[in-house]
């Protein structure tokens, strides 16, 4: 669903949306395992162009461990509230400088945004730093590449510190 920045000028615009899996596209580890549902309302500043989006979302995903690969599934249920401005027209060959405040702003072009981009960056925003399919998880072995949860394996992996080298032949 396409939100443009005419539509909004006249009224803020309610959303109810399902998305099915494969439409959009996560990081290469994850996977949408069931409908992405979201709700709520799009509103335009028109003072300063913001588009603000505020709502609902709520997806399973299935992602991956990441120290043994094992398969984990989350789901995503969180309230969203989100700010993009107008992206400021840079003189060509010129960087754009961000200051603090702008962390929390997203940015767009042309006459609106794409309502699936907004809830994707959302759901992106929402996966754990560290997807682990438990705390205690010992991961793959560097050497032989077995799952240490599952097997135990006779590898060494101390690597020696080659900077003393020198002084074990004394």
């Amino acid at each position: 669903m396409f939100i443009s920045v005419r539509e909004l000028d006249l009224a803020p615009v309610k959303f109810r949306e399902s998305v099915a899996p494969g439409v959009i596209d996560w990081t290469t580890n994850a996977t949408q395992v069931g409908p992405l549902v979201a709700e709520g309302e799009a509103s335009l500043d028109e003072m300063t162009q913001e588009i603000r989006f505020s709502g609902h979302l709520a997806v399973p995903l299935h992602l991956e461990c990441d120290r043994c690969l094992a398969p984990i599934d989350i789901a995503v249920d969180t309230d969203f509230e989100l700010v993009y401005e107008p992206l400021p027209e840079a003189v060509p060959g010129q960087e754009l400088e961000l200051h603090a405040g702008d962390i929390d702003l997203g940015f767009y072009e042309g006459d609106g945004m794409e309502l699936n981009d907004v809830l994707r960056e959302q759901v992106l925003l929402e996966f754990p730093s560290r997807a682990l399919c438990s705390p205690e998880c010992k991961g793959l072995c560097p050497v032989c590449g077995v799952n240490r949860n599952e097997q135990t394996c006779s590898c060494t992996t101390t690597i020696p510190d080659e900077r003393w080298a020198a002084l074990r032949n004394l």
